[in-house]
């Protein structure tokens, strides 16, 4: 389970939505403790929400080097894929190697949701 020091400023930075700012925070979190997965995966999704998707894209590469299986890192990067770069099919494996490899995930229902979402974006129209 994972433990979040509520007074990290990287912590309240982004929780409070200022991700410019939470990033700097967490690179340094990061290079401080470069094996902490939970820091890695908030600085891609600070990236992402900074409009850097091709950089979230390169952090979440990072956190699944650390662990494969990692579900908020294959749900974020799932998300990435679909919506940043429109890449429908690198969505679904992100979601169905989350699913795979979490199977008691608690919103696996959403998940499978946006699987299927994913499926029809990503079918070629003649």
């Amino acid at each position: 389970m994972e433990t979040r020091d509520a007074a990290d400023p990287a912590v309240l930075s982004g929780d409070a939505q200022r991700y410019s700012e939470a990033i700097g925070y967490y690179q340094q979190g990061f290079a401080g403790n470069p094996s902490d997965i939970n820091v890695s995966t908030d600085l891609g999704t600070a990236l992402w929400y900074t409009g850097r998707a091709d950089a979230a894209l390169a952090q979440y590469a990072v956190s699944l080097s650390l662990d494969p299986k990692h579900a908020q890192t294959l749900f974020n990067l799932g998300i990435v894929r679909s919506d940043g770069k429109k890449d429908y099919a690198g969505a679904v494996q992100a979601w169905e190697t989350l699913l795979a490899s979490n199977p008691s995930y608690p919103n696996a229902a959403n998940v499978r949701s946006m699987i299927s979402e994913a499926k029809s974006k990503g079918v070629a129209v003649n």
